[in-house]
């Protein structure tokens, strides 16, 4: 059911079965379109002080209430924003970078050390964030359950043992899991029995899944099919799916992933480009380190929508993202 005159409303909440709780009114953890604050015009510029990382760091929990920027789709605006924030890397780190991508790189060098530093430094980084309302909540319940070492280990390799960057994903991963699951989920894994039924009937499909084979650096890849007439929420709640699966594995975490997305569709409305930046956005908030980003597509549709992804990931993934042309009469 496409309403709307057949767009996909970009917010969490599924455009055919809404959850209209607290008699009738819309969860305020989740912006709408239309008050969602938009500097520099609704346009795209991520300004990343030259080094690549991520320069979010305002805490926001709420980053899939972001309104797709006018310019999204603008593939030569977006490849120039690209550009200019490769140019301002130093040799040392755009060589990390293509090393990143090509997987000639060995895995992160751990000692109990630099583990444990890390994971004071990110609780103490935690404590410092003001907006942080669905990870206190998640605390308030089961304590134990967001203290696991190896959870928060995984948070910490998903952004190189960046203390700050990763105390900001952990929060953005639990107003996420609210928002998605509701309370009763908070402090509880996700398991198939959590899935509406739209979403089963996405996870089933098989177009969302962890390869059994690894890339040469022995990174596991992430499959995924885009243009499935799925609902916003169904993207993301197979994929929240995905990633509680991860979780039980540290070595995947230690070594990063590769993400492989094949844009099949033929956006004919505005929603199907919100929902790709949305579905985009949810990177930021799950424990994946993305060392390289592969976009294919087979039309200028194809193109335009895997260039809204471009614009909606984040610094340091964009300039990790390349993109290939190519038929797929063997689909």
């Amino acid at each position: 059911d496409m309403s709307n005159n057949g767009s996909v409303n970009p917010n969490i909440q599924s455009e055919t079965d809404t959850d209209m709780s607290n008699n009738g009114s819309v969860n305020p953890n989740i912006q709408s379109e239309t008050d969602t604050d938009m500097s520099n015009n609704g346009s795209v510029n991520d300004d990343d002080g030259g080094d690549g990382d991520d320069d979010r760091e305002d805490g926001n929990p709420n980053i899939l209430s972001e309104k797709m920027p006018e310019n999204a789709a603008n593939v030569d605006e977006i490849e120039s924003l690209i550009a200019q924030q490769m140019m301002k890397l130093s040799v040392e780190d755009r060589e990390k970078v293509y090393c990143d991508v090509h997987g000639v790189k060995e895995g992160e060098k751990e000692t109990e050390e630099m583990i444990q530093t890390g994971l004071d430094s990110l609780q103490r980084e935690i404590e410092k964030l003001q907006d942080r309302e669905a990870y206190d909540l998640a605390y308030t319940k089961d304590p134990k359950y967001l203290e696991r070492r190896s959870f928060r280990l995984a948070f910490l390799r998903s952004d190189s043992f960046d203390a700050r960057k990763a105390a900001i994903r952990l929060v953005r991963h639990f107003q996420v899991k609210l928002d998605l699951f509701g309370e009763e989920k908070l402090v509880m894994d996700i398991v198939q029995d959590d899935l509406d039924r739209d979403t089963m009937d996405a996870l089933y499909t098989g177009t969302d899944q962890i390869l059994d084979a690894t890339d040469s650096a022995g990174r596991y890849i992430i499959s995924i099919v885009f243009g499935a007439p799925w609902t916003t929420r169904a993207y993301l709640q197979r994929s929240f799916y995905n990633n509680t699966t991860t979780l039980r594995n540290p070595q995947k975490h230690n070594q990063g992933c590769i993400i492989v997305i094949y844009s099949l569709a033929n956006p004919s409305q505005q929603g199907d480009m919100s929902k790709h930046y949305t579905f985009t956005k949810l990177a930021e908030c799950l424990a994946d380190r993305i060392e390289a980003l592969h976009l294919c597509h087979d039309s200028p549709k194809g193109q335009a929508l895997l260039t809204v992804g471009k614009a909606a990931a984040s610094p340091s993934i964009k300039i990790r993202i390349r993109t290939h042309f190519g038929k797929t009469s063997w689909w």
